[in-house]
């Protein structure tokens, strides 16, 4: 639970961030949520203000799976993460 709020704390911190359009997929619907699963796994992982190799360093600390285009990210390392 002090995962999820920390991550609600996070999401209040950084308001303003523009979330991605997720131009780059072939398939119009699931470029539709690329921005908000962005935006969520950032929260969750506190990332938003790293590069995007330190990201997916950070994403793979913090997410036991990554997910895919039809999978959303496992976040099964959230009990164990300790930033």
């Amino acid at each position: 639970m002090a995962s999820f709020l920390t991550a609600i704390q996070t999401i209040v911190q950084h308001y303003n961030h523009v979330l991605d359009n997720g131009s780059g997929h072939a398939n119009r619907m699931n470029a539709m949520g690329v921005g908000l699963e962005s935006f969520i796994k950032d929260a969750f992982a506190d990332s938003f203000e790293l590069s995007e190799e330190s990201k997916i360093k950070r994403y793979a600390d913090f997410f036991s799976y990554l997910g895919n285009q039809n999978n959303p990210p496992d976040t099964a390392k959230l009990l164990h993460f300790k930033p």
